[in-house]
């Protein structure tokens, strides 16, 4: 737990920037990037992932999926330094996003929408997830038991890990390129369905890395054998479907 003073300061700006973000949306503009007429409105939207349902531009839900989880990442991580679980830290998140929401349909400052009570509760969620990672139960959990591995192994684990993670990053702006920009001889249709691709290969390879650190650190701790790489195959794959369907767009 951080001193009280440097707590409380985070917790007001991490307040003043989820406000700024939803509610003030409505009252201060950003040149290029929204206008407040745009969200003086008051309207419900209840039906859940209906932003991939209805949507102006193809990457507009995947703009609003992830930016809502970033903006409540911090308020999940705050809450369980606090509260210490994370199914407290969840149910502060889910409370504040709806109460968010609330004012928002009030105020007629925006669209309250199912979708992001859903998704702000799940950055939430992640958040207070990722304030445990750094105590010693956290570790003992990934880890219950075993030898302390060669220094020089477990860095290696790790660059590996930030090395898939680049790769994932690489996919996911890849992505958002290939949908933004049009490409002349592509059907729009074919064009949506291989930015996704690309974008979903980069969140797989993100989930992966992840999930291929611990497993070779646990085999490191124990003297097993390596796990088999799987993100390996998995590239390779989509690549493979990706460029087939950019190919058949081309050639139709």
């Amino acid at each position: 737990m951080p001193k009280r003073s440097t707590y409380y300061t985070a917790v007001a700006l991490t307040a003043a920037a989820v406000l700024f973000f939803t509610v003030g949306k409505a009252y201060v503009g950003l040149p290029g990037v929204w206008e407040t007429t745009s969200h003086e409105v008051r309207h419900l939207r209840l039906i859940p992932f209906g932003s991939f349902i209805y949507y102006r531009v193809w990457w507009g839900p995947w703009l609003n999926l992830i930016g809502n989880i970033v903006l409540f990442l911090p308020v999940g991580y705050l809450a369980r330094l606090r509260l210490g679980t994370v199914w407290k830290a969840t149910l502060v998140s889910m409370v504040a996003s709806l109460s968010i929401e609330t004012a928002q349909y009030a105020l007629a400052a925006g669209y309250s929408d199912i979708d992001d009570l859903l998704i702000n509760t799940a950055g939430g969620a992640l958040g207070a997830t990722l304030a445990g990672m750094g105590n010693r139960s956290f570790t003992r959990t990934i880890f219950p038991d075993g030898n302390e591995p060669d220094a020089r192994f477990t860095l290696a684990n790790e660059r590996t890990f930030l090395a898939w993670t680049r790769t994932a990053l690489a996919f996911l702006a890849g992505g958002i390129a290939l949908g933004a920009f049009d490409v002349t001889g592509i059907p729009p249709g074919t064009q949506t369905f291989a930015a996704a691709t690309v974008i979903v290969i980069g969140m797989a390879i993100a989930a992966g890395a992840a999930i291929r650190w611990v497993r070779v650190e646990r085999a490191l701790r124990h003297g097993r054998p390596l796990p088999a790489p799987a993100i390996a195959p998995l590239l390779g794959v989509g690549i493979l479907v990706a460029s087939i369907v950019v190919l058949v767009g081309l050639l139709s």
